[in-house]
């Protein structure tokens, strides 16, 4: 489910936010956004079609992640809004 762990193999992972905050990115097409200090989960952002392979953090609260479906996805971690994709 969205509300816990990745269900697939974990390829990528990202300090965010001053370091409070860890991006994993899976095989299961999603980025999970943990509080990793305590250990909760505080958001799933969805990639659809491809394995998220990798993660970087951009100006403006944003991340960007390259995808296994040769895209690159950009969301807003604000709204966890996927607001661009390039291809």
């Amino acid at each position: 489910t969205i509300n816990s762990g990745h269900t697939g193999i974990v390829y990528s992972l990202k300090l965010l936010n001053n370091n409070s905050l860890l991006a994993s990115g899976s095989a299961d097409n999603r980025i999970r956004i943990w509080d990793w200090l305590n250990g909760i989960l505080i958001n799933t952002l969805i990639g659809d079609t491809g394995a998220i392979l990798s993660i970087e953090s951009l100006p403006g609260n944003q991340i960007a992640a390259g995808l296994g479906d040769n895209s690159i996805r950009i969301w807003d971690l604000s709204t966890g809004i996927n607001i661009r994709n390039l291809t």
